[in-house]
């Protein structure tokens, strides 16, 4: 007989009970279920980096989108869209003050000043001048220095201020970037490459770059002595927030995809992607001693990731 005969050569065919050779009963309990299925293969995003997560939190009513640490480590300001800014002890995890904010909501925190915390007499650098994505926030500094001059198209979403206190970088949501002179209020320079709002601006400690990133999915670093930028960092969602590493030439950037990146900007490296939130990053802060990295994302955790090795 021919072993390759089409099937429908044959027609029909029935099993009787000489044909079986064992019956086995299954209870339906030990059938897998689809979704087992779909468990058992995991994709790799879903890994968590963190070393530690801290869920629960209720100091605010709204997202966090703003943190810094004081100057010793001691402290934590947290900005939220409530409008307030709040200040935690590190160690304890006390809240030990709050600052009312103008009504809105806290989006980011470029300025320090030096405050008393009542009946303890202790005192702290915080962040607490806020920035507002509106139309009315064209004026950086004193409104009588700043008027007449509408640098942006649509409102002010970032700024960072140079250590020298002369020059305020200002970034839209109509993707300009503006180098604006404190004293006079006017414009000193412009620095076009993104072409959505830009979301972050982070001044290296120890050359003289700017970071800017974007809802373009773009962190552009910028030679200021040029005005030009030196490099693009692409990334696959918008970067929502930044920040240098100390004098080093690495970065770190919080984005919409729920990612951390550390980035080396001298040769726009990407040297270690860490994965853990289920939704976009609002802030990163780094601990006093560089060895860790904190960030807070819409997803209501803040997670810890170990980056001594970038220090």
């Amino acid at each position: 007989m021919n072993a390759h005969h089409d099937e429908d050569e044959y027609g029909d065919v029935y099993v009787d009970e000489g044909d079986v050779i064992q019956e086995i009963t299954v209870d339906d309990e030990d059938l897998p279920e689809a979704d087992d299925e779909v468990a058992s293969d995991i994709d790799g995003d879903e890994a968590d980096d963190s070393i530690h997560t801290f869920t629960g939190h209720t100091g605010h009513k709204d997202s966090i989108s703003a943190v810094a640490f004081s100057a010793d480590g001691q402290f934590l300001a947290s900005g939220s869209l409530d409008g307030l800014v709040q200040v935690w002890d590190t160690y304890s995890g006390n809240l030990k003050c709050k600052l009312e904010g103008p009504g809105e909501g806290i989006e980011a925190t470029p300025w320090t000043c030096t405050l008393s915390i009542p009946k303890t007499g202790i005192k702290i650098k915080a962040f607490i001048a806020s920035v507002h994505a509106s139309a009315d926030s064209q004026n950086l500094v004193e409104p009588s220095l700043m008027k007449g001059h509408p640098y942006h198209t649509e409102g002010l979403t970032c700024m960072a201020i140079t250590s020298d206190s002369t020059v305020a970088i200002t970034g839209s949501k109509d993707g300009s970037v503006h180098m604006v002179n404190i004293k006079t209020g006017k414009v000193i320079n412009s620095l076009a490459a993104h072409t959505d709002s830009v979301e972050c601006i982070g001044l290296s400690p120890s050359r003289p770059w700017a970071a800017t990133g974007g809802m373009d999915g773009k962190l552009i670093i910028w030679d200021l002595q040029h005005s030009s930028p030196r490099g693009t960092c692409n990334h696959d969602e918008g970067v929502s927030c930044l920040l240098w590493l100390g004098t080093t030439n690495n970065l770190v950037t919080g984005c919409v995809d729920g990612k951390v990146r550390v980035w080396d900007c001298h040769s726009g490296t990407c040297l270690r992607t860490f994965r853990g939130h289920a939704g976009p990053i609002q802030a990163v802060a780094v601990s006093i001693g560089g060895e860790y990295l904190v960030s807070v994302s819409i997803d209501g955790t803040a997670r810890v990731f170990e980056i001594a090795e970038f220090r």
